[in-house]
């Protein structure tokens, strides 16, 4: 499997490539290529160009849950076919395509960036080749890791709290372990984590890449993520996005804490054997 960050708060040192408050990363497995969010801009397109990525030949497009800075940039994107020539699927739980606000605004999908792809909604487990899965809703199991409540819109079109169901990661089931991609982990890193491990069997964790929503987090949080992490097995997780500086040095009293910024290639499997 080879992942090409597209999209990051931060940009690789000394390359040519721009970061936004986003996320969007192209993860090829299998002779398929699927795109993990697309940011809020045209950024993943301006940074793909520069990558030599092509962004007209994708399987599917995953949504990690639907918020602006992981999805605005759909309306972006070019039109794109699968590989056997169909219609680009775009995979979400159902909860991501709701209406979603914070403080009022629009915050989440923009509905007309839905209708060029053939829309898969699913709250379980959707394997996309023999060792990538989308996880479907994670199960929260971690009272350590509740998160905030944003917004959403009921049947009758009032606000209501979302809690967020709609975030997951994508899973991919190594020999030695599991490798896990996520976005922001509203649903909490080690939720995700341990939902992973069970769905591809494995009990190690060999990297996460993503946001881990740790922003002012307190230390007592800290300590219990990078317990749990280091207890699963993770001796390194390239942490992201949504993961403060501080966040990143708690971690790091557990676990080797990785850089992260768009440009970067990371290679698992036969791909990291021949690189």
């Amino acid at each position: 499997m080879k992942i090409t960050v597209l999209i990051d708060n931060n940009a690789l040192n000394g390359r040519r490539y721009a970061g936004e408050a986003g996320f969007c990363a192209l993860v090829e497995e299998e002779e398929k290529r699927f795109l993990l969010d697309s940011g809020c801009s045209d950024l993943a397109v301006k940074n793909a160009g520069m990558l030599g990525v092509d962004l007209t030949r994708l399987d599917a497009v995953i949504l990690s849950h639907g918020h602006y800075d992981h999805t605005w940039g759909l309306r972006f994107l070019p039109e794109s076919r699968r590989s056997d020539g169909g219609q680009t699927r775009l995979i979400a739980h159902p909860a991501a395509l709701l209406p979603k606000y914070i403080n009022g605004e629009p915050f989440g999908v923009l509905p007309e960036t839905l209708l060029r792809y053939e829309v898969q909604e699913s709250r379980e487990p959707l394997w996309l080749t023999s060792r990538l899965v989308f996880l479907g809703e994670i199960p929260r199991v971690f009272g350590f890791e509740e998160g905030r409540c944003l917004g959403t819109l009921d049947a009758h079109g009032g606000q209501i709290p979302d809690p967020l169901l709609d975030d997951t990661a994508l899973a991919w089931r190594g020999e030695d372990g599991t490798a896990v991609m996520a976005g922001c982990s509203h649903s909490g890193i080690c939720n995700i984590v341990r939902h992973a491990l069970a769905v591809t069997g494995k009990d190690r964790i060999l990297d996460i890449l993503g946001g881990f929503h740790l922003q002012k987090a307190s230390g007592e949080i800290l300590s219990k993520t990078g317990a749990y992490l280091r207890e699963r097995g993770a001796t390194a997780v390239h942490a992201c996005h949504c993961t403060d500086l501080a966040a990143k040095i708690g971690l790091s009293a557990w676990i080797g804490v990785q850089e992260v910024g768009a440009g970067l290639t990371l290679c698992f499997g036969e791909e990291q054997e021949n690189i």
